[in-house]
């Protein structure tokens, strides 16, 4: 999974401004806490498979 996906997954759940590749994740002011768990369970989920080598 690229970042870019893992980003647009998160914001089907919640509010969100974007994430990081270490998983962190930049909530919107208005993101309720059942959807900041949820974009935090994705997290969990999807951030190992995420590809971060970058071909040159």
């Amino acid at each position: 999974m690229k970042l870019w996906e893992l980003d647009e997954l998160i914001k089907t759940v919640a509010p969100i401004y974007g994430v990081n590749s270490n998983g962190k994740i930049a909530f919107a002011d208005e993101a309720t806490e059942a959807q900041r768990q949820a974009a935090e369970a994705l997290i969990q989920e999807y951030l190992p498979q995420l590809e971060t080598s970058f071909p040159l």
